[in-house]
């Protein structure tokens, strides 16, 4: 494959990634989020508890970022936390008041994301995020991460 393909190749990829991020941008808006809260909510829905940095990591967003909405949401009564061993993280978790708020906003995605995944296919699918997972990783080799 010549360098103008793989430019190629790259730029459709960059723009499709974009999209896709474009859409659960878009979703968390209709449901009076942005995209980065929407990490947060969906991030501590799937895991009892999570630190701020395992929510950055699994998410590939800031520290600020998150720390910025982890202390609205602590202030608004939707996270409490608890110390760890590391006096620097603290456990976060929803309240019960959050599990109500983020329970109709997660399963919403899920809806979406399970019609789209079925829709794909079973086979695609997991040949796609073997595919994606395998292009993260060579990314992140050239990255130096």
């Amino acid at each position: 494959m010549d360098t103008k393909s793989q430019a190629t190749q790259a730029d459709q990829f960059g723009q499709l990634f974009s999209a896709i991020a474009h859409y659960y941008q878009t979703w968390a808006r209709k449901q009076g989020i942005n995209y980065n809260q929407l990490a947060v909510l969906h991030s501590l829905s799937r895991h009892s508890q999570r630190t701020q940095k395992q929510i950055c990591d699994e998410w590939a967003l800031p520290k600020q970022t998150i720390s910025t909405i982890c202390k609205q949401y602590l202030a608004d009564g939707i996270l409490s936390y608890t110390e760890t061993e590391d006096k620097r993280e603290k456990l976060l978790s929803l309240t019960e008041q959050g599990r109500a708020f983020a329970k109709p906003i997660v399963q919403g995605l899920d809806e979406i994301e399970n019609h789209v995944f079925t829709q794909f296919g079973k086979e695609r699918s997991e040949n796609l995020l073997r595919e994606f997972i395998e292009i993260s990783r060579l990314f992140r080799e050239q990255m130096g991460e």
